[in-house]
C-alpha cells in the first residue's frame, strides 16, 4: 500500500485561542481612548499655540505725559510737595508678599493699545485672587493714577501706577504692584480694547443695570444704540463704552463699572458648555498676552466648573473713596493729577480683604 502522502503530510495546525469577549472590548476601548486622547492633545496644543506670549517691554524714554496717555488730566499746578513727602516717608521697601493659603493671584490688565505700533497704557489693572480653600474670588481694582514707587533700572521713581506699564511693560508693572502693595502675583493676562469687546460678544453679551446718565452717554457714543435706565443687554461695543465711562462722574465709579463687566463675564464663563468655551478660546486666545503655561491654562479650564458657585468679592484702591464721591486726596506731580492715599491703611485693608 502506498503511504507516501502520509509520510509527508504536515501536522494539523493548532487553533489560535481567541481572547474573551469582555477583554477584547476593554482592549478596543483602550485603543479608542488613546487615539482620542492623542487627537485632543494635538488639538489643544494647536489651540494654546494661538496665545500671544511675546514680551511687552515698554519704553523707558517716554515723557511723563506720554506715559500717562492723552486722556489723563495734566495741569500747571505746582507739585504737592507735602503730600509727596508724607507718602514717600510712609512707604516701606521691606515686608513679605501676601499669599493667602490655597490661593493664586492673576493680574488682569486692560491695555488701551490702538495699533501694532502703540505700546499702550494699562488703562485697567485688576488683581483676581482665586481662593480654592474658601471658594471665593477677590477682585481688587487699582486706580491707574495711584501715586506709587516705581522701581526703574535707574532707581526708584515716584509717579502714576499706569506709567510703570508704559515705561517697562508688564514686568515693571508687576514689580511696582508687588513693591507697593505687598501682594504676591503669580501670573498675568493682558487684553486690549478689541479683545475685551470680542469677549463680550462671544459670550452673547452681558446684562448690566444702567443709570439714565450712563445710557445717555453710551447712546451718544455708539451709533444705533438705544439704551435706557434699568437692566440692559450690552454688546461688546456698548459694554466697552460702559466700562470706560468717566466724564459723567469719576475714575472711581469707572473702576466699579469695570468690575461689574468682569463679574458678568466670569458668571457667563463658569456656566458655559464645553462647546461654548471652545468657541471662546478659538477667538480670544490669539488676542491674549499671558505668561500662563499651557498646563496652567488647562488647569484653570478644568476648575471653571467647580468655580461656578464661588462668591465674588470686590475692593478698590485707594479705599478712601469707595463711595465714588469727590476725592479729597488729589495731589499734583509733574503736572499730573494723581491719587494720594494712606499707605498703611490701604495695605492693611487690602491684606484683610484677600484673607477673608
Amino acid at each position: 500500500m502506498y503511504q507516501g502522502k502520509f509520510l509527508h503530510e504536515e501536522p494539523p495546525k493548532k487553533k489560535r485561542k481567541r481572547l474573551p469577549v469582555g477583554l477584547r472590548i476593554i482592549l478596543w476601548t483602550m485603543c479608542v481612548m488613546v487615539v482620542l486622547a492623542a487627537s485632543a492633545y494635538a488639538y489643544l496644543n494647536i489651540l494654546l499655540g494661538k496665545i500671544d506670549r511675546s514680551t511687552i517691554s515698554g519704553n523707558a524714554a517716554l515723557s511723563y505725559a506720554e506715559a500717562l496717555g492723552d486722556d489723563t488730566l495734566l495741569t500747571d499746578a505746582a507739585d504737592s510737595e507735602e503730600e509727596m513727602a508724607k507718602m514717600q516717608g510712609a512707604y516701606s521697601d521691606t515686608g513679605e508678599l501676601v499669599r493667602p493659603e490655597g490661593s493664586e493671584t492673576i493680574l488682569l490688565v486692560g491695555s488701551d493699545t490702538r495699533s501694532t505700533d502703540d505700546i499702550g497704557r494699562s488703562d485697567t489693572m485688576m488683581l483676581a485672587t482665586i481662593n480654592y480653600d474658601t471658594g471665593k474670588i477677590h477682585l481688587t481694582s487699582l486706580m491707574r493714577t495711584l501715586y506709587v514707587c516705581i522701581p526703574m533700572d535707574t532707581g526708584n521713581t515716584w509717579f502714576a501706577l499706569n506709567a510703570a506699564y508704559a515705561w517697562g511693560g508688564i514686568d515693571l508693572l508687576i514689580a511696582t504692584i508687588e513693591k507697593n502693595f505687598k501682594v504676591d502675583i503669580d501670573n498675568y493676562a493682558i487684553v486690549d480694547f478689541s479683545a475685551f469687546q470680542q469677549a463680550v460678544d462671544i459670550v452673547g453679551g452681558v446684562d448690566i443695570d444702567l443709570t439714565q446718565a450712563e445710557a445717555n452717554y453710551i447712546n451718544k457714543e455708539v451709533p444705533g444704540a438705544c439704551l435706557s435706565a434699568g437692566t440692559m443687554h450690552l454688546t461688546g461695543e456698548t459694554a466697552l463704552w460702559y466700562a470706560r465711562i468717566r466724564k459723567i462722574d469719576n475714575d472711581f465709579v469707572r473702576t466699579s463699572r469695570q468690575r461689574t463687566v468682569i463679574t458678568a463675564l466670569l458668571e457667563k464663563a463658569t456656566h458655559s458648555t464645553v462647546a461654548e468655551l471652545n468657541e471662546f478660546a478659538n477667538k480670544i486666545f490669539p488676542l491674549v498676552n499671558t505668561d500662563l503655561t499651557n498646563t496652567e491654562i488647562l488647569s484653570h479650564a478644568v476648575s471653571l466648573a467647580t468655580m461656578s458657585d464661588f462668591k465674588i468679592d470686590e475692593l478698590m484702591l485707594p479705599i478712601e473713596n469707595m463711595s465714588g464721591e469727590t476725592y479729597e486726596g488729589i495731589m499734583y506731580v509733574s503736572g499730573a493729577e494723581l491719587y494720594g492715599y494712606d499707605v498703611a491703611e490701604n495695605l492693611s485693608r487690602l491684606h484683610a480683604f484677600l484673607n477673608q
